[in-house]
């Protein structure tokens, strides 16, 4: 069971955006996608959700084809988070998660889709918020709701665009901390994209890092991440710095010749 990508190619207005993309996600596994403003990264996961089509090469999960595929059946697949969702009308925290369910649910949600809610709302640590309208919330809150409905729609992998955008340190580290256990704990495999190249190490499997929309490298965190990479992909003199047993990108001013200033 996994969703592949393979050779995707994708632009618009004669631009190429995205070229010869290629990867599997396999469940329970994070793969991150980063990369500079303007690369490609939120254009590739809406290729992913079939928000954006796809000038060439294919996606497939579990083997099958995603165009060939009804919205219903890709959202039981795929759970898709993007960067900001506002609710146009009232809605409370139950409701939100709720819609999660639609593409499991009849005219009317079913004994089974308030449990699940019910549960997931318990396991996340929502369920004193339940009854709270969502537009109330504070960042961080609203981001592990979005979560819970992309969770309630029991998809086999989730795709999150930046996940962790405008929220504060600790938010970010609870919302990073929430996903690592969604991988873990539900084998849900999570493709998501990310600026802090930090986080991105710290949370997961494997780093996709783009450059001018295609491939710089793919592999594990480190392997991916390092000094020369940053200074292809980013123009910025970094180094890669340990404390506490874990390694963190500290970058720095330069000259023109790459030396520190």
């Amino acid at each position: 069971m996994t969703l592949s990508i393979e050779n995707l190619t994708f632009g618009y207005n004669g631009r190429a955006v995205l070229t010869g993309i290629g990867f599997t996600l396999a469940p329970g596994e994070i793969v991150t996608v980063a990369g500079p403003n303007g690369t490609g990264k939120s254009s590739l996961l809406k290729c992913v959700t079939r928000i954006n089509p796809v000038r060439s090469g294919r996606i497939t999960l579990h083997g099958k084809d995603t165009r060939g595929m009804k919205r219903t059946d890709l959202a039981r697949h795929l759970g898709y988070v993007p960067q900001n969702t506002h609710s146009r009308f009232p809605m409370t925290v139950f409701d939100t998660v709720l819609m999660g369910r639609r593409p499991h649910m009849g005219w009317r949600p079913s004994r089974n889709d308030m449990d699940t809610v019910s549960r997931i709302l318990s396991e996340l640590g929502l369920a004193d918020l339940a009854v709270t309208d969502f537009e109330r919330l504070s960042g961080g809150q609203k981001q592990k709701v979005l979560l819970a409905r992309a969770l309630a729609q029991e998809a086999d992998f989730l795709i999150l665009d930046e996940p962790t955008s405008s929220l504060d340190l600790k938010h970010q580290v609870e919302v990073m901390e929430l996903v690592r256990k969604l991988a873990d704990r539900h084998n849900v495999g999570v493709f998501m994209a990310m600026h802090d190249l930090n986080l991105a190490a710290r949370f997961s499997d494997r780093v996709l890092l783009l450059h001018r929309g295609k491939v710089h490298g793919l592999g594990k965190p480190w392997d991916v991440i390092h000094e020369g990479s940053i200074k292809d992909v980013y123009g910025v003199d970094a180094v890669i710095a340990e404390a506490g047993g874990t390694r963190f990108v500290i970058p720095y001013p330069g000259d023109r010749n790459g030396g520190p200033v």
